[in-house]
């Protein structure tokens, strides 16, 4: 039987490792730092200390999930950060209504066409789940609308995600 781990204290550690993540991806940096020390749990050999083990496995999670989340490249990122290059920006629909003209937005409506008929192919849950993030609703609301715990929401979110990019690096 292994000994007890002290785990109190955690959620704070969690919450600190999610501070760097913008507002808006936070809940979700939080999550998936969750999900990594669950399944660290079984690794977890007891020669540190369970605290700070727990600790890396949240920081990492982070910033892994960060580094998928970010557009850029990180030698792009180090570029912008340093100031050597400008951060790329976010267009609304409007705008992009109003340049439809374009080569670059025809391509870029190609592609969302593509996604839609990705998504399209999803069934249950994991289409719920991208149709939530498509809508821009957090995690913890598609949990409450549909009664499941926040880390089985993720779970389906993350194999949506999974299945959409196999399905359109296929195409």
């Amino acid at each position: 039987m292994s000994p007890a781990i002290d785990l109190s204290g955690l959620g704070r550690r969690v919450e600190w490792a999610a501070r760097c993540a913008p507002p808006s991806l936070r809940a979700d940096a939080q999550q998936e730092a969750w999900l990594r020390i669950v399944q660290a749990a079984g690794r977890y050999d007891g020669r540190i200390l369970a605290k700070t083990f727990f600790t890396h496995q949240a920081n990492g999670a982070v910033k892994d999930f960060l580094r998928r989340e970010d557009p850029l490249t990180r030698r792009q990122r180090a570029k912008v950060n340093s100031g050597a290059d400008s951060a790329p920006v976010r267009v609304g629909t409007s705008a992009i209504a109003r340049s439809c003209a374009s080569r670059a937005v025809q391509d870029d409506l190609v592609a969302l066409r593509e996604l839609r008929e990705a998504v399209e192919r999803l069934e249950g849950l994991e289409r719920i789940a991208i149709d939530s993030m498509l809508r821009e609703e957090t995690i913890e609301e598609l949990s409450d609308a549909i009664g499941l715990s926040i880390s089985a929401v993720a779970f389906y979110r993350t194999r949506a995600i999974g299945r959409l990019r196999r399905y359109l690096r296929a195409r």
